[in-house]
C-alpha cells in the first residue's frame, strides 16, 4: 500500500502552468546549494593509446563529449584509454572523474535497443569507483567472494555445489553499499530528454513494485519518495540530447544520491539537471540496469560481468586474462596443431632446429617435387617418436618445414614475412619458444651464424618495430619485452625466446 501511494505520485500530472525551466540554483532538492565547484569540474582529458588507428576510429565516431588530445608517448604520464563498445563502436573513456572528484573505472558497456523496431537508441557504460571496484574483485565486499560472471548474468548458470551467495541485482545492491557508480548514456540518435526521463520513471516504478524493495518503505519514506519522484520529473527540460552527447548519472554511496548532468552543445561543459536525494530511489535506479528480469541492456550486464572478472576495458597496462566461457560447444577440441614454414636448404635449416632449438625430427616425407619435415620437442632420454607419431592428430606445437627441391640455389630466398625497411608493416611475426636459459641459446645461435635481432635486456623502438613518429608502447610493456630475446633462423624467420620465469612488471 505504501509503495502504491508512492507510485501514484509518479503518475500524477505536474501542476499548471508548467514549471519554468530549472536553473542551476533550483535543480537540486537540497535546501542549501552545493558549492559551485561541484558542478564545474570537467572530466579529465582523455588521451589515446595505440596509435593513429585508434585516434582515427574515435574521430570517425565523433564523440564530442570526449576531448581529443595529441598522441602520448612512452615517457608521458599514463593516459586515459578509450574502450569501444563492441556492438555500436561507441568510444567510452576507461576512467572518469565524478563531479565530486571520485575516480571511476569503466566496467562494462552495452546498447539499449527498441526491440519491436530493432532501433539502437543509446550506448551505455557502467563505471565503479576505483578502490571499491578492486575490493569487489578481491572479494572484500559482502557477497563478492569468489565472483564468477555466471553470478551476474541470468539465468545464473552456477555449477552445483557452489556456495549460496548473492547473485544478479542483489550483488549490485551490495556493491552500492560501498561503491560510487555512474551510468553514462550516449545518444546514438537525437533523443529527447523527456523520453529518457520516462524511461527512468518506468524503471523506478517497476523496482518499487518488487516486494523485496517495497518492504523497505515506511509511512514517512512513502511521502518523501512521492515528493522526490514528482521533483525528479522536473529535472528534464523539453530539449533534445544530440547524437554523440552523453547523459551522465552519478551515484554517491556516501550521500545515497544520484546526480544527473548533460553537456553544453557548444562548450561541452557539464550542465547539472538535478540531484535525486531519496536514497532508495537513487539506489534502485542504478540497480535497474542489472535487473534479473527487465534489464534495459543485456549486453551491459554481460559486459560488466566480464569486466568484474578482469576483462580489459582499454586502460593502458590492462592485462586481459582470457576466458573461454563464450566458446561455442561445437568448437571444443579444436587446438593449434602445427605451424608451417618454407625452407631453402634442409642441410642448413634442420641442424639449426636440432642444435640451437633442441627440436627432433618426428617424420619426413618425400612428395617428389618437395619434401616435408615435422619437428617437435621430444625427450632425449626416452625415445617417444613412435608414440608421438601414433598420436599425431593430438599433438601441439609442431613445426612443419617444406623444402621444394632445387631451392638450394644461392641466389634464391623465401619472403620471411618481414618488411625489409618498415618492420611494422611485416605480416608474419615470429615463433615463440619458452627457454630455460635465454643468454645460452643466444650464444648458440651466434656460433651458428644466426642474426640476433634483439638481445635479452634490450627494448627499443627499433627492436619492437614501431615506425618513427608513432606512439611507443607503455613502459610496463617495454620492461616485459626486455626479458625476451629475438633471433633469426637461417631462412629469415624470427624466433622469440621467452624465459620460463618472467620478471614481473
Amino acid at each position: 500500500m505504501l509503495a502504491q501511494r508512492a507510485t501514484r505520485a509518479l503518475r500524477s500530472p505536474l501542476a499548471k502552468p508548467p514549471l519554468p525551466r530549472p536553473t542551476l540554483a533550483s535543480r537540486s532538492l537540497a535546501t542549501v546549494p552545493r558549492p559551485a565547484r561541484l558542478f564545474q569540474v570537467p572530466w579529465k582529458a582523455v588521451g589515446l593509446l595505440g596509435g593513429a588507428a585508434i585516434a582515427y576510429a574515435a574521430w570517425q565516431v565523433q564523440p564530442e563529449w570526449v576531448p581529443m588530445q595529441q598522441l602520448l608517448y612512452a615517457d608521458a604520464p599514463v593516459p586515459v584509454g578509450i574502450y569501444k563498445d563492441p556492438t555500436t563502436s561507441t568510444p567510452f573513456p576507461s576512467r572518469l572523474t565524478s563531479p565530486d572528484g571520485t575516480q571511476l573505472r569503466l566496467v562494462g558497456t552495452g546498447v539499449r535497443t527498441v526491440s519491436f523496431l530493432n532501433i539502437k537508441v543509446y550506448a551505455v557504460g557502467f563505471y565503479v569507483s576505483e578502490t571499491e571496484l578492486q575490493w569487489a574483485k578481491d572479494g572484500k565486499i559482502a557477497g563478492w567472494e569468489g565472483f564468477t560472471p555466471e553470478r551476474l548474468i541470468p539465468p545464473f548458470g552456477i555449477p552445483p555445489g557452489e556456495p549460496d551467495r548473492p547473485k544478479g541485482e542483489l550483488l549490485i545492491e551490495s556493491l552500492l553499499e560501498k561503491a560510487d557508480a555512474a551510468i553514462v548514456i550516449i545518444a546514438l540518435r537525437n533523443t529527447s530528454l523527456p523520453h529518457l526521463r520516462d524511461g527512468f520513471t518506468r524503471a523506478i516504478t517497476a523496482r518499487m513494485q518488487i516486494p523485496r524493495v517495497s518492504n523497505e518503505f515506511t509511512d514517512n519514506m512513502s511521502e518523501r519518495t512521492g515528493a522526490a519522484l514528482v521533483e525528479f520529473k522536473s529535472f528534464f527540460p523539453s530539449k533534445t540530447l544530440q547524437k554523440g552527447l552523453p547523459l551522465e548519472v552519478y551515484y554517491s554511496a556516501r550521500d545515497r544520491t544520484t546526480l544527473f548532468q548533460i553537456r553544453n552543445e557548444q562548450s561541452r561543459r557539464p550542465e547539472v539537471l538535478g540531484t535525486l536525494r531519496e536514497p532508495l530511489l537513487s539506489r534502485e535506479l542504478i540497480v535497474s540496469y542489472f535487473s534479473d528480469t527487465a534489464a534495459p541492456s543485456r549486453e551491459l550486464v554481460t559486459s560488466s560481468a566480464m569486466g568484474f572478472s578482469g576483462e580489459a576495458r582499454g586502460e593502458p597496462g590492462d592485462r586481459d586474462v582470457g576466458n573461454d566461457a563464450s566458446r561455442p560447444a561445437e568448437t571444443k577440441g579444436i587446438h593449434l596443431h602445427h605451424l608451417c614454414l618454407r625452407i631453402k636448404d634442409p642441410k642448413v635449416t634442420l641442424p639449426f632446429f636440432r642444435e640451437v632449438l633442441g627440436m627432433r625430427t618426428l617424420f619426413t616425407y618425400n612428395a617428389g617435387s618437395f619434401s616435408i619435415y615435422y619437428m617437435y620437442h621430444g625427450d632425449e632420454e626416452n625415445d617417444e617418436t613412435e608414440k608421438v607419431w601414433a598420436d599425431f592428430p593430438n599433438q601441439k606445437g609442431l613445426v612443419e618445414l617444406i623444402h621444394r627441391h632445387g631451392s638450394e640455389n644461392e641466389d634464391f630466398s623465401y619472403a620471411s614475412g618481414h618488411h625489409p625497411t618498415e618492420p611494422a608493416l611485416s605480416g608474419f611475426g615470429h615463433l615463440g619458444l619458452v627457454v630455460d636459459d635465454v643468454p645460452a641459446l643466444v650464444q648458440r645461435a651466434k656460433k651458428y651464424g644466426c642474426k640476433i635481432i634483439k638481445e635479452q635486456g634490450v627494448s627499443s623502438a627499433e627492436t619492437v618495430g614501431w615506425p618513427n613518429g608513432t606512439p611507443q608502447p607503455i613502459q610496463a610493456y617495454n620492461e616485459l619485452y626486455s626479458n625476451m630475446a629475438m633471433i633469426e633462423s637461417p631462412d629469415g624467420y624470427w624466433l622469440e625466446c621467452v624465459p620460463r620465469v618472467l620478471e614481473k612488471h
